[in-house]
């Protein structure tokens, strides 16, 4: 699946693809993109928990349901807890994504991997009826979503779930500017990046989802376009040191500056 210089490509959103709870789940709906045209699909690479696997959130078509046990431990990829961030080699894990790599390129479709997510609407509104990045951080807690999709129970994982771990202040733009968040997430990029590298089913790595300077964790009030737009290019240069093979995008609205800061 070599990609040319000239590509041609339709693309869909598909975020929760990697956490569809059976192989014949992710296979029926890549096939069902594949018969639609669509050859490049958008998922997360990020699913970070920070209460596994005790805690639950249960959401159902958009509404706070339980906050009870849970059917299993779910999926995820990195451990935020007690100061330090742990790595899930596991069938739970990363191995997940090797999954939807592999079944993707069956039906030759790229993956487009979403790296960190900026929002996080639920935390302080459980009720809220609105559908807006209802899948989103939460700070990894868990979540068992029902949208007439048949999904794992998973932690979602994000900027702020960092920011309540290492942050001084806990406002949301330290995952930014900490040198400690920028750290352990630094770790984490290696840890994904590293392992696809050479990977030919990846089109492209998107740095963010919508990242700007608050989420449910407020600003602090000193952040700009400009940190932001910091963060985006000194966080695309340290992947490339990585990654030499691959596109490397913002996954920005609206927000950054139109020239990168040197």
């Amino acid at each position: 699946m070599p990609v040319t210089r000239n590509f041609t490509f339709v693309g869909t959103n598909a975020y929760w693809l990697p956490y569809l709870n059976s192989d014949d789940d992710i296979r029926n709906t890549l096939a069902n993109m594949s018969k639609s045209g669509i050859n490049v699909v958008r998922t997360w690479a990020f699913n970070g928990a920070n209460n596994c696997p005790v805690a639950s959130l249960h959401f159902s078509s958009f509404n706070h349901i339980d906050v009870a046990t849970v059917p299993d431990a779910g999926s995820w990829l990195l451990l935020i807890k007690d100061g330090n961030t742990i790595m899930n080699h596991g069938t739970n894990g990363i191995q997940r994504l090797d999954k939807i790599i592999a079944m993707a390129k069956q039906y030759n479709i790229y993956v487009y991997f979403s790296l960190t997510n900026n929002w996080s609407p639920f935390v302080n509104e459980p009720d809220s009826s609105l559908p807006r990045n209802f899948l989103c951080n939460h700070y990894g807690q868990y979540l068992i979503l029902d949208l007439h999709l048949m999904l794992t129970g998973y932690y979602i994982g994000g900027m702020d779930v960092y920011v309540q771990e290492f942050g001084v202040k806990k406002t949301h733009d330290e995952f930014y500017t900490n040198i400690k968040i920028r750290k352990e997430f630094n770790k984490y990029l290696r840890f994904i990046v590293s392992r696809y590298a050479n990977e030919p089913g990846i089109i492209a790595w998107e740095l963010a989802n919508d990242a700007r300077c608050s989420s449910t964790l407020p600003s602090s009030g000193y952040c700009s376009t400009n940190i932001v737009t910091r963060w985006h290019a000194e966080t695309a240069k340290f992947i490339r040191s990585i990654d030499p093979n691959h596109l490397i995008t913002s996954g920005y609205h609206l927000f950054c500056r139109s020239r990168m800061i040197p």
